[in-house]
Parts: C-alpha cells; sequence; structure tokens
C-alpha cells in the first residue's frame, strides 16, 4: 500500500475529525476490524465512488495510523456477519454463548496501578 499524501488543510480536518472517534481508544486489533467492516461497505455499495474510496483511507490513517502501511483488507466480513447473526439469534432463545475471559490477577493490578496513578495526579 502507498504512503497517502495530504495537505496541511486534510491533515487538520482529517485530526479534528478523529479527535472524538469511538474507536480511537480501542486496541489496534479492534480498528483493524472496524476498517475492514467499512471497506466492505465501501466495496459492497459504492465501489467506484471515488469520495468513498478517500474517506476510507483517511479512517486508516487516522485510526491506524503508521499502521495503515501494513493494512490488508480481509475479505471474511460476511462469514463474521453471519456467525453474529447466529449467535444473537441463540441468546434470544435462551442458549447462553461464550462471554469474555476472567480477569487475572495480571490484569488487575495493571488497572489498579494506572487508577493510582490517575488519583494520584488529580
Amino acid at each position: 500500500m502507498n504512503q497517502i499524501e495530504l495537505s496541511i488543510e486534510q491533515k487538520l480536518s482529517l485530526a479534528q475529525s478523529f479527535v472524538n472517534h469511538p474507536v480511537q481508544g480501542e486496541l489496534i486489533d479492534y480498528k483493524i476490524k472496524y476498517i475492514n467492516v467499512l471497506e466492505w461497505f465501501v466495496n459492497r455499495f459504492s465501489p467506484n465512488d471515488i469520495f468513498s474510496k478517500q474517506l476510507l483511507g483517511n479512517y486508516k490513517v487516522g485510526l491506524l495510523g503508521v499502521e495503515a502501511i501494513n493494512y490488508q483488507y480481509n475479505d471474511n466480513i460476511e462469514e463474521l456477519l453471519m456467525s453474529r447473526y447466529v449467535s444473537a439469534k441463540q441468546r434470544k432463545s435462551g442458549k447462553r454463548t461464550r462471554g469474555p475471559a476472567k480477569r487475572t490477577d495480571e490484569v488487575r493490578n495493571q488497572f489498579l496501578k494506572q487508577l493510582d496513578k490517575i488519583l494520584i495526579q488529580a
């Protein structure tokens, strides 16, 4: 993937649009999944629209930063959407699906350290 060159005005506009973006604080793996879904929608519903392609490029740079260079589109979105749909149907019918793993002592200690750091700064 080629590096995307932006003018100063484009960089300022892009920076402002990503300041409070809900995905901004997520891990890189989640951001890549988010970009994959956006790219699937662009490819599916507006493959020839230059504005959509440029906006998608802006999202890649804004959310992934330097990782945008290494980003590759993963075309299994329909499979993921179907598994999500099936899981939702199972949950509605009363079946329990797997949740997140238990919090480990290491994660708890990291959280407490960060909390102490924040409280000391306040």
